[in-house]
């Protein structure tokens, strides 16, 4: 699986680092430059209305039951557009953290060594926006969204057959 929503892509080096389409899909510039076609649009929401999309997605966050729930909240999130400000960068970063932050306190049967990964992930999401005055531009190339955190994502969404098409791995509990 791979998290490809409105808030975070996968960080890399300086030299190679992916950008977002207009259709929120990662593109590599093979170690290149960004021109104009590979960078990330800005987006032009006005923060009121930005922060009615975080606030709904916090309300699901807020009522998420378990695990499957939490996971949805980051699939939803592509629902955001990308951050204009430096506002808007620490809500959705923010938001992003605390499901990270929940996901590893209650990880599913089997997934338990997950709940680290996933929590060094917030811990550096907070820190790198921090770090940048919450630069738009550093949600969308965290370096804390790893392989590794893709791949604990990957694992907890496969115990939810409402996000796996259905099918839960022989063994794993359901949802």
């Amino acid at each position: 699986m791979t998290l490809l929503v409105g808030l975070a892509g996968c960080g890399g080096n300086e030299e190679s680092k992916p950008s977002t389409t207009a259709a929120g899909e990662i593109k590599d510039n093979g170690g290149e430059q960004p021109t104009a076609e590979d960078t990330i649009p800005t987006s032009t929401v006005p923060d009121d209305e930005f922060a009615d999309v975080v606030e709904g997605l916090n309300a699901q966050f807020d009522s998420a039951p378990d695990s499957c729930g939490l996971l949805s909240v980051i699939y939803n999130a592509g629902s955001l557009p990308t951050p204009a400000n430096a506002e808007q960068t620490k809500a959705a970063t923010e938001l992003l953290a605390s499901v990270f932050r929940r996901l590893s306190e209650s990880p599913p049967a089997g997934q338990e060594a997950n709940g680290p990964v996933l929590s060094n992930a917030a811990d550096g999401l907070i820190a790198e926006g921090e770090a940048s005055n919450w630069d738009p531009s550093t949600i969308a190339n965290a370096s804390s969204i790893t392989e590794e955190t893709q791949n604990a994502l990957g694992a907890y969404a496969m115990t939810c057959p409402e996000l796996t098409g259905g099918a839960t791995p022989e063994g794993a509990p359901a949802g």
